[in-house]
Parts: C-alpha cells; structure tokens; sequence
C-alpha cells in the first residue's frame, strides 16, 4: 500500500510538473475560443433549432424550394441554406 502511495504521488508530480502548463494554456484557449465546434460542410445536412422567427427560407438556388421557420421549429437541412442563420443565432445546430 505504501509502495502503491508514494507511486500515485510520483505520478501526479510528474504529471503535473511536464503538463500542468500545456493543460493551462489548452483551457485558456477554450475559454477564449467561442466556436469550438468545426463548421459543417455547405452541402451536408444537419438538425436546427430555429431561436427566432425566420418566415421564408429558400432552400435552393432556384428559388422553387421553400420552408417556412417559426420560433421553436426543428429541422434537418442542407447546410449552406442556413449559414447565415447559424451565423447570428437565428438558428442553432443541435
């Protein structure tokens, strides 16, 4: 038991001798960083929250695809659509 303490105390020294820093900076990094998660490619499709009204979204290029987004909606959607939305918090990915 002795033997297995004073192991467990050395480890923990070491460890956080060499990387108690590395930890540190990594945490300040995430705390400073508000987008964390990687952007979704344009053309995969995700699940959305909608945080406030939208109305009319076109969904295509071409103008005849359309969705109507109320507050509290949630949808699956090709991304590129919704960029924007995502961008000012109108629409939230899950």
């Amino acid at each position: 038991l002795s033997l297995s303490l004073s192991l467990t105390a050395l480890t923990f020294l070491c460890f956080n001798f060499c990387f108690k820093e590395s930890f540190q900076s990594l945490q300040s990094t995430a705390q400073d960083s508000s987008d964390m998660m990687p952007k979704p490619q344009k053309d995969s499709h995700v699940f959305c929250r909608v945080n406030k009204p939208v109305g009319t979204l076109q969904l295509s290029d071409e103008g005849d695809d359309t969705i109507s987004l109320e507050r509290g909606d949630t949808i699956i959607v090709r991304y590129q659509p919704v960029a924007s939305l995502v961008d000012n918090d109108t629409v939230s990915l899950l």
